[in-house]
Order: C-alpha cells, then structure tokens, then sequence
C-alpha cells in the first residue's frame, strides 16, 4: 500500500510519535509517507529514515492537491481534527482514515471544531479513537458510530529497553512528571501537588522532563512553595528512559487525554502512575495494582507517599497494553476494508 500520514503540528509530541511507531512498525513493502508543516519534527523523521514531504501548511489547497497527485496515495491517514477536515475537504477521492488522539473540550460540546469534524466524519471511511472515551464524550458521537473503533495506542517495549540501557548516568529522583508543559497537561496543578510533597522531606526529589508555554508557571509555584532547591527541571531530552525507570512514581494531572504514550511507557517499565481520573488514563491505570486514582489533592499526596514508602507495583497488573504486531494487524484490517 502507498499511505500518506497527514499531521497539522510540527512539533514531536504524543501524537508525533505514534505516527513514527506506526510508520517503523509497518510492513517494508508498504511505501509510507508523513506529510506536515515543517518543523522540529524534521530530525525525529531524519532519525528514522522516514519519507517526508512538507507543506507550508495544510491549508494550502494546492500544495496539498499537488502531494496527493504526486504520490497517488491508496490511503490518507488524516491524524486529528484539522488534519481530517482538509484530507476531506481537498482529496475526497482517496479513502480517508481519521484518527483521533485526544478528549479536547471543544470536542465535548457545540464548537466549531466539533462541527467541523461532524462534517468530516460523513466523507472519511473510518474513525479511529485511542479511548473509548474519545469517542463517547464527542458531542456527535451517535452521528459517527458506525464507523468508529477504538485502537489503543502501542509501545514497542523491545526498543524502549534498548534505550534505557543506552543511557549509563545515574539517577536519583523520587518522583518525576514528563510530558510537554502546556495547558492539558495542567502543569500547575503538578507543581501544587509536587510541592505538597516535597514539604514533607527535604530529601526528596522531583524532575520535571519536558519544555513548554507554562514552564515559567512551574517554576513560579515551586518558587513561592520554597521547594524549588529539591525541582529539577530537565528540559526536552531525547532519551528520558531511565530517568523514567530510575524514579518510583510518575504523576499525570491532566484535563483531558487520549491514552497517554507516556504513561504506556511508564507502565511497560513498571513505574507507577498517581493521577486525576481522567480519559484514557481509565483505560490503562487498574487503582491499587499499576497505579491509583486520586479525587483530590490530599488523596493525591497519600498515594503517592504510598508508592515512595512502599515502591512497589504489581507487574502482572496491566490494562489495555498491546504489542506492535497486535496494532499492525489491526491497523491493516481498517485499511483493507477502507479499500474495498
């Protein structure tokens, strides 16, 4: 098959690098291609030897006309809604996939972007969500029911080994959060409950692994907390691995999500997770076994001193983590029918 993965975001993130996942994972004799506005996402693509075509933007209808003529794609797998909505509105004769990777809350009531992706959904051939509540909390959900499947998002736990083994420094931190700082991930609500924490010990240790918009946010409250001597914050890192394995607990405060990588990867390296109830992450945590669930901040501290105390974590214990042969094979199924 010749597959075009369509992305509006030029950036490495959540989403970035499932489409990677799937691109490395995919038979050799498939000719793929990801196709987005140019960016830092370039290197991760170069990394891996992925075919890439670039576009000032999406928006550009003869740019995008011009890629879809020249590959003669059989599929165009469109990744979230404003990546769908032009697969659609400029190539509606090539079966379309669409593949959502987020809860957002515009998606959740009358918006333009729910209304935008109701239009989509009646021209692309299938629909996929990575939590069932992706799906369900859609404000036109039964309008797309039909042609929807929910497909769990995948870490290749092989690799992940391989990198935790590249990295030989030494780490020390109790807890950790990581992921980008930015408003879904409500970074701030983290640095309230970290601080929390680590009042309780000036032994204790917190790495903060990632960059983003309210980065200067964290800092402050940590700042202000008079804890901000035991906070290190790491920045982007490319290998954050064994950092990840090396700490006891990881901590989500997210207000919305898809089904995390991050946390994937976490509980493949049997780190567990402290975190708001919320979307996908009910898909992967099984309270008291991989992780808990926290309904407040005070429950939020006991489970985590929980884990510190006790650093243990039943590894028989996961929900929903498929191997990358499981998702191919699933993956391609939507294909083939999509071509029929």
């Amino acid at each position: 098959m010749k597959i075009i993965h369509v992305l509006n975001t030029n950036k490495f993130s959540g989403a970035e690098k499932v489409v990677i996942e799937i691109i490395k994972q995919s038979s050799p004799s498939d000719e793929i291609y990801y196709c987005s506005p140019k960016g830092t996402i370039q290197k991760e693509l170069k990394k891996n030897n992925i075919k890439y075509l670039s576009i000032s933007s999406l928006k550009s209808k003869k740019e995008f006309k011009k890629i879809v003529h020249q590959i003669n794609p059989d599929i165009i797998h469109a990744h979230d809604i404003r990546a769908t909505f032009f697969s659609v509105l400029y190539s509606k004769k090539v079966p379309i996939i669409s593949h959502l990777h987020g809860n957002s809350d515009p998606m959740k009531k009358l918006s333009l972007k729910s209304l935008m992706y109701l239009y989509s959904s009646y021209f692309v051939n299938h629909i996929i969500a990575v939590s069932k509540s992706t799906l369900n909390d859609y404000k036109f959900s039964k309008n797309i029911k039909s042609k929807t499947s929910v497909l769990y998002n995948f870490v290749d736990k092989e690799n992940l080994l391989y990198h935790v083994n590249l990295d030989k420094k030494e780490y020390n931190y109790d807890f950790v959060y990581l992921g980008r700082i930015s408003y879904e991930k409500n970074p701030q609500k983290i640095a309230e409950i970290a601080s929390l924490i680590l009042k309780q010990s000036k032994i204790l240790k917190f790495a903060v692994i990632g960059d983003g918009p309210l980065k200067d946010r964290m800092e402050k409250i940590f700042v202000e907390q008079g804890v901000n001597d035991q906070v290190d914050f790491l920045g982007f890192v490319e290998n954050p691995y064994k950092i990840l394995k090396s700490s006891k607990c990881m901590i989500m405060c997210s207000k919305f999500e898809g089904t995390p990588m991050v946390a994937i990867e976490a509980l493949h390296l049997n780190v567990p997770i402290v975190s708001y109830p919320t979307d996908g992450l009910l898909e992967l945590i099984i309270h008291g076994k991989n992780g808990y669930f926290a309904e407040n901040e005070i429950d939020f501290v006991n489970y985590v001193n929980k884990i510190l105390r006790e650093n243990k974590i039943n590894n028989n214990k996961q929900n929903h983590l498929v191997t990358s042969e499981e998702y191919i094979e699933s993956l391609n199924k939507i294909y083939f029918k999509a071509l029929i």
